[in-house]
């Protein structure tokens, strides 16, 4: 069987997001202990500087 944790990440900053993943984890792994389990989340993005390119520090 395979597992499947979506929206959550281990290395996500929120730690309540990355507490419920090893949760869900560790439950899922007790429950299907042959069972492969992956967690696939999204990853933080810095958005673009909204300063014109010609302004320094942006």
């Amino acid at each position: 069987m395979r597992i499947l944790i979506l929206w959550a990440s281990l290395d996500q900053p929120n730690l309540g997001v990355r507490a419920l993943a090893v949760g869900t984890r560790a439950v899922a792994a007790q429950v299907y202990p042959d069972a492969e389990i992956q967690i696939q989340g999204t990853v933080a993005v810095t958005p673009p500087c909204p300063c014109s390119p010609a302004v320094e520090g942006c």
